[in-house]
This record gives C-alpha cells, sequence and structure tokens, in this order.
C-alpha cells in the first residue's frame, strides 16, 4: 500500500485529468461502436425477418395457384366429360325425333315438302355424327320415297304472298 501512495503521489493533477478524459473517450468510442455494431445487426435481422415473410408469402402464393391449377384441371375434366355426355343425349334425341318424325309420316303416306325438308336437314345432321346406317337411314330412305304432297299451310302463304295489284291491270 506505501508503494501505491508514493506513486499516487507522484502523479499530477494534470495528468489525472488528462487520463481520465483519455479513458472516458476511449470508453465513449467502445459504446459508439457497439451501438453501430447494434444497429448493424438490428437491419440484417430485420432484412432477414422480411426476407422470411416474403419467402412464406410466396409460398403461400404457389400453393394458391396450385391448388387453382388443380381446380381448373378438374373443372376442364368435368366440362369435357359434360360435353361428350351432351353430345350423346343430343344424337340420342336426333335418333328420338327423326324415328317419330319418320313413323308418323310413313302413317300418313305422304310428305310435304317442308316436312321433307325438315327430316333431310336433320338426318344431315344425324348422319355426320353417327355415320347413320340401320334403322333411321331405312326409315328416311322409305319416307323420301312417298309421294310429294303440297301442304295447305305452304301453299295458302303463295298465295297470300301474290301482289293482286301488280296483276289487275292486265284484266
Amino acid at each position: 500500500m506505501d508503494e501505491l501512495l508514493k506513486f499516487l503521489s507522484h502523479i499530477t493533477a494534470a495528468s489525472a485529468l488528462e487520463f481520465l478524459i483519455a479513458t472516458v473517450v476511449i470508453l465513449s468510442a467502445i459504446v459508439t461502436i457497439t451501438i453501430k455494431v447494434y444497429q448493424i445487426f438490428e437491419k440484417f435481422r430485420k432484412a432477414r425477418n422480411e426476407e422470411e415473410a416474403r419467402r412464406d408469402k410466396l409460398e403461400e402464393v404457389c400453393e394458391a395457384v396450385k391448388d387453382l391449377q388443380d381446380k381448373q384441371d378438374l373443372f376442364i375434366e368435368t366440362s369435357t366429360k359434360i360435353h361428350e355426355n351432351s353430345k350423346v343425349i343430343d344424337t340420342i334425341q336426333m335418333r328420338h325425333a327423326l324415328v317419330q318424325d319418320c313413323e308418323a309420316i310413313l302413317r300418313r303416306k305422304y310428305v310435304t315438302k317442308s316436312h321433307l325438308r325438315s327430316i333431310e336437314e336433320l338426318y344431315g345432321v344425324y348422319s355426320g355424327v353417327l355415320n347413320a346406317n340401320g334403322y333411321v337411314k331405312d326409315l328416311v330412305d322409305e319416307v323420301r320415297g312417298l309421294r310429294k304432297q303440297i301442304d295447305l299451310k305452304e301453299a295458302s302463304r303463295v298465295i297470300i304472298d301474290y301482289d293482286y295489284d301488280e296483276h289487275t291491270e292486265e284484266f
């Protein structure tokens, strides 16, 4: 302890003050550097957290897109099946209409121009879908072979459409 007192007695107040100021400056620099390092660390931590949040959001979006693609594929598959079934139903309905119309015409034993045109149009569509050979083709061929008769409704339209005023000057 004597040695410490002897050492302290040789130190001047100015030297002690210089030492104290230097120590404060060094401690202040250490604190400032520590604060700066902490701020940089916080920036990196915040950036890392934001990047993780973006990755999580991107994963959610990717999952949602995949879910939508799966639903779209299911929709396309379902609508394709519905379309195929609709074609089958349409074909069955065309066949039924052709059979009913042809049988009704054959029972009458004559066909009008408008009925024959209707049968031909429907049969054209029907045969394009099924290569119709068989019962329906035979019925249509029989209808084609019937005697043709003027439909009274068609004839009345022709008479009604006739312009009498144009032809009265001749008389």
